[in-house]
């Protein structure tokens, strides 16, 4: 009886049978490689997207607050304003 079920246990844990296994898919070809590596379809722009737009909204806002501090009257009169030359110069033109 014990045997039976041992048997009955294997059979049902089958990997060539089980459900669990996954399929996946071939490479594109063989002829897609880099550094020796497999070419796999593998997104990583769209999930990102969000992200890399961000960082560039990010990116532009900083520099506009930047730019806008450093030319304030104040700052410009500061001597230690490493900005405050070239912004005069800027606005003597």
């Amino acid at each position: 009886m014990h045997a039976g079920r041992a048997l009955a246990a294997s059979a049902e844990f089958d990997v060539d049978n089980s459900p669990y296994t996954t399929i996946h898919p071939s490479p594109p070809s063989s002829s897609c490689k880099m550094f020796g590596l497999r070419a796999w379809p593998t997104p990583f722009l769209k999930p990102l997207a969000p992200f890399i737009f961000a960082s560039a909204v990010t990116w532009f806002g900083v520099n506009a607050a930047q730019d806008a501090a450093v030319a304030t009257p104040e700052a410009l009169k500061d001597p230690k304003n490493p900005y405050a030359a070239s912004i005069l110069k800027q606005q003597a033109h």
